[in-house]
């Protein structure tokens, strides 16, 4: 080996590691896709942020670091769609993280992804209970209608808070509603366990009407007896007694009332067992149970049990009648029991009829009337529960018998209501007839009104009412009397008992005017009467406020009204508005429809009239042919309106499509006093719409770029109505002079959209590169910028913005033009790939529009399917046969294959 020789390696050695260890320091210095990524979302160059995002995730990255600014780029850019697919990543790969799933549901939620969003909380819940969301969790399942799992999550909330009890009902209603009967039993055991206080009265009869609908009868009576062991009291037992009879198992209600009856008999018997111990056990058991449990015993075949119930029954009659009589409850049986004496069935119907069981009463006091020493206040009952039931017949031929037999004032005031609620109205008023005047009592007179006049027996009331205003001779004995001869058409009558009476004080003054009312309404002609005695009455001064209204009323119902209108002006111009509305029923009754006008005119000129008032007095006036009154009135309600309130669309409506020039200026004016750009823009269109084109086309003249900034709402409005000029000279210049320098993105776009449709196509350009150097990625600037250099054959510069604009997948026009610019570059492939996703998306309706349709054709002509593309332009001929576009193509389809513009 060479002296030296081991120096020179070494330095070699060292030399290289110096140079790879430069090369990793350049390589380190050197920013890797996700720091690029990093760097351009914090200089807020989001087109360029998510390109390097989105190359990230198709390389397989998914990493929480490149997640997570993913979510929050496309959320700043209002790209949900994308969020949501970065959080499904992150929740793919940590699919136990919960903040990560919350974010997750509220991306769903903004993208209103109702089911997934619960489908995501569900997971939430599994992986952190609690009650907040589980019981959103419910109502959402709830609004989705999926029962099974709002179930599921109804009883984890169950679970989770034991101590609501409305959880858990809650819970077992819905399992019964599905049909899972054993659970929501099930859930209500688990109640009762976990919280005997809350199992109440109504859901221990949920629980046993579960278990009964279950077919486990023995299980819900077990759980009705340990329920009323525990902490049932008497009614609450006779109540879950009941229940069971009702679902036809009579012996589980006596299995489970019965230890009641006997506990309650060896607590009230004295201890040789001779009679009842009163008010020896506090809590007993209703009456109604015992009868109802009595029958039901004895057509059970278990007389034992009925001989209790009796003996029960009573103890009670004999020894606390007070609660026989009590209001209320469900007291009485189905049947009767012939052991009562007459009185005893007599009382016992009368607590029926408290209980509103008429029927089984009207059976009983059938069988009390029948006995000699039935009660008179029996046959009372007998009479009001037939009239009550309108059933008096066969208690009428009970009573025509008694009077045969026992004619008491009670038997006679029995018969004449029977017979008037039978409609027996001659035979009463003969009766009443041949009776003295001091008979029948004012009671039954009263009754025989009411009930006759119930029924429309008027000969009847004028009877019975005549001889208490004869027997009592006020006001409104008279009142009545007359009434009732007016309605029974007996018109001489009234008139000679309305003639002789002048009343005298407020009583008697309201009760003359009611009778003139009614001899009004009965269609009796009354009106001289009613004017000679109100019109004098209402010039009295000091006048009571409820006598005036019964004045105009009669005036009103009479006809007479029309005659007050002299009296009602003087009272209007001396006392004001409490005749007001008199004297305007006097005009309108009287066809004065001039005067009418002028006093609502004048009545919409009051300030502190409520709108609704206001509205109401312009509608009559527009009805009286006040138009230009109405007008007015209309424009004080919409002095401060939006544009899009009734009251201006009723002003309008009165001002014509084409109203004079006081109509627009008062648009004008609103506009400029609007408050923000899109009432004003409203406003605009309103006048533009109304024939003010050339006011909305001024609006923007001497805005140069010093001007002050107008919204994008009012510039519309303004650019719409120079656009309606159809002067391209002057469209072009309100576009130039909108979209000067440093005009917005929005102002640029929309006046681009402007130029275009007005054929502008250089200034149109102009405005589209403008924004896209604004807007890199505005992809509708750089497709019409596409657009515009296809027509201009300027294939390279059409490439090129078409590369910029990423919807051209779906966009069958665009993809029309890339077809023609690859056939131009030699590219048949690419060229037919194009054309045939352009004829995919534009499919074959007939109701497409005439572009789509035309576009069709070219696209047919391009493919080589002249047959097809001559078919089509002929069908578009025969719908458009005013187009020149149509005609073109025809002749260049006849001269030729070639490639047209779009």
């Amino acid at each position: 080996m060479e002296p030296g020789r081991p120096m020179r390696t070494s330095a070699y050695i060292s030399l290289g590691l110096l140079a790879a260890g430069g090369g990793l320091a350049i390589h380190l210095l050197v920013p890797d896709n996700r720091e690029m990524a990093f760097i351009h979302l914090k200089a807020r160059d989001y087109a360029l942020a998510r390109r390097e995002y989105q190359d990230l995730l198709a390389e397989g990255r998914n990493d929480v670091s490149l997640l997570v600014p993913m979510v929050n780029l496309s959320l700043r850019t209002g790209d949900l769609q994308t969020a949501a697919r970065a959080m499904e990543l992150m929740v793919a790969q940590y699919p136990r993280h919960v903040e990560a799933r919350r974010q997750y549901g509220r991306i769903l939620r903004f993208q209103h992804r109702v089911k997934d969003y619960f489908a995501n909380l569900e997971v939430i819940c599994e992986l952190q209970p609690n009650e907040p969301d589980l019981v959103d969790l419910v109502r959402g399942w709830d609004h989705l209608a999926e029962p099974d799992r709002q179930i599921a999550a109804l009883s984890r909330l169950a679970d989770l808070r034991p101590d609501r009890a409305d959880y858990a009902e809650h819970l077992a209603e819905l399992q019964a509603a599905r049909g899972r009967l054993p659970d929501a039993a099930a859930t209500l055991r688990r109640l009762g366990d976990r919280s005997p206080e809350a199992m109440t009265e109504i859901r221990i009869l949920l629980l046993v009407s579960l278990l009964m609908d279950a077919n486990r009868p023995e299980e819900a009576c077990k759980a009705a007896a340990t329920w009323i062991e525990g902490r049932g009291t008497a009614e609450q037992a006779s109540t879950l007694a009941s229940f069971f009879a009702e679902r036809g198992r009579t012996d589980l209600a006596i299995r489970l009332i019965e230890p009641r009856i006997d506990g309650e008999l060896a607590a009230r018997r004295d201890g040789t067992g001779a009679g009842p111990a009163t008010n020896a056990v506090p809590d007993r058991l209703p009456n109604w149970i015992l009868i109802d449990l009595g029958e039901a015993a004895r057509g059970a075949g278990v007389p034992d049990l009925a001989a209790k119930a009796s003996a029960l029954l009573n103890m009670n009659i004999a020894g606390d009648p007070a609660l026989f009589s009590a209001p209320g409850g469900r007291e009485g049986p189905q049947g009767r029991s012939s052991a009562w004496s007459a009185d005893e069935k007599a009382g016992i119907a009368s607590l029926w009829m408290q209980a509103g069981k008429l029927e089984d009463a009207r059976r009983l006091l059938l069988q009390v009337a029948a006995d000699d020493d039935a009660p008179d206040w029996a046959l009372d009952d007998l009479v009001a529960v037939s009239n009550e039931l309108n059933r008096p017949h066969e208690a009428l031929r009970v009573f025509e018998a008694l009077r045969r037999s026992r004619s008491s004032p009670g038997v006679l005031a029995g018969w004449a209501l029977l017979s008037t609620a039978a409609g027996a109205e001659s035979p009463v008023v003969q009766w009443l007839e041949s009776v003295p005047a001091e008979e029948p009592s004012d009671d039954l007179l009263h009754e025989l009104c009411d009930l006759a006049g119930d029924r429309s027996l008027t000969n009847l009331t004028a009877a019975a009412a005549g001889r208490l205003s004869r027997r009592h001779p006020t006001s409104a004995r008279r009142a009545q009397w007359i009434g009732a001869l007016v309605q029974a058409g007996r018109t001489a009558e009234a008139m000679q008992a309305l003639a002789g009476w002048s009343p005298d004080g407020a009583e008697a003054e309201a009760v003359y005017l009611e009778a003139l009312q009614q001899a009004a309404r009965a269609g009796l002609s009354v009106q001289g009467e009613a004017a000679a005695h109100c019109i004098p009455r209402l010039k009295r001064p000091g006048l009571d406020g409820s006598i005036r209204d019964d004045l105009l009323e009669t005036l009103r119902i009479s006809g007479a009204i029309g005659a007050a209108v002299p009296a009602l002006q003087a009272l209007v111009a001396r006392d004001g508005g409490v005749w007001e509305e008199a004297y305007e029923d006097a005009l309108r009754a009287a066809g004065l429809r001039a005067p009418l006008a002028a006093l609502l005119a004048e009545r919409t000129r009051r300030p502190g009239l409520p709108d609704d008032a206001r509205r109401s007095l312009a509608y009559d006036l527009l009805d009286l042919g006040d138009k230009q009154a109405a007008i007015d009135t209309f424009l004080r309600l919409a002095e401060n309106a939006p544009p899009d309130d009734p009251d201006v669309v009723e002003l309008r409506y009165l001002w014509g499509p084409r109203p004079d020039a006081a109509p627009l200026d008062w648009m004008e004016r609103r506009a400029r006093s609007a408050a923000t750009p899109d009432v004003q823009a409203a406003w605009l269109r309103m006048l533009l719409d109304s024939g003010g084109g050339d006011r909305v086309a001024a609006w923007i003249e001497g805005r140069g770029p010093a001007g002050a900034p107008v919204a994008l709402p009012v510039l519309s409005a303004c650019l719409d109505a120079v656009l309606e000029t159809g002067d391209a000279r002057q469209i072009d210049a309100a576009v130039g002079q909108v979209a000067g320098p440093g005009s917005p993105p929005e102002v640029l776009r929309y006046c681009a959209a402007i130029a275009s449709e007005a054929g502008l196509d250089e200034r149109a350009g102009q405005l589209y590169a403008r924004l896209l150097s604004l807007v890199p990625e505005d992809g509708g600037a750089a497709r019409e910028l596409g657009l515009g250099a296809f027509r201009r054959d300027a294939d390279a510069e059409a490439r090129r913005f078409f590369a910029r604009y990423p919807d051209a997948a779906v966009d069958a026009e665009v993809l029309y033009c890339l077809g023609v610019l690859a056939a131009r570059s030699d590219s048949p492939g690419i060229a037919r790939e194009h054309f045939d996703n352009a004829l995919r998306l534009l499919g074959a309706g007939p109701t497409d529009s005439f572009e789509r349709r035309l576009l069709r054709a070219r696209v047919l002509r391009e493919t080589g399917n002249r047959a097809a593309a001559v078919a089509e332009l002929a069908a578009l001929a025969a719908d458009h046969p005013e187009s020149v576009t149509v005609r073109t193509e025809q002749e260049e389809m006849i001269r030729g294959p070639s490639t047209p513009g779009p």
